[in-house]
């Protein structure tokens, strides 16, 4: 038995047994609902292609110009892209 999971395993470059994970893990199944509501909600803005999207956001500064406006959101735009990556807190532990 050994010898012929070496020959499948030597002739398939890999394991010979089939492996399945067929439940999406809990932050999968997390997106998949999110996606699910924001199709649902019927105030939300769509648009044709990915083209439009940029040409709006091109269109509307105001969000720039207030970013920009705000010297205490300035200065922290600033700092966090001075930030190392290194000193930022792990994607697992940021809490949304």
């Amino acid at each position: 038995m050994e010898n012929m999971f070496a020959t499948r395993s030597t002739r398939e470059k890999g394991c010979p047994l089939e492996t399945r994970n067929d439940t999406p893990n809990k932050k999968t199944q997390d997106a998949f609902q999110e996606l699910q509501q924001m199709k649902n909600d019927p105030k939300k803005k769509t648009y044709g292609s990915f083209a439009e999207l940029l040409e709006e956001d091109a269109r509307s500064p105001s969000k720039t110009c207030y970013l920009s406006s705000n010297s205490q959101v300035k200065r922290e735009i600033i700092e966090g892209m001075n930030t190392p990556l290194s000193a930022c807190l792990p994607e697992d532990k940021v809490e949304w």
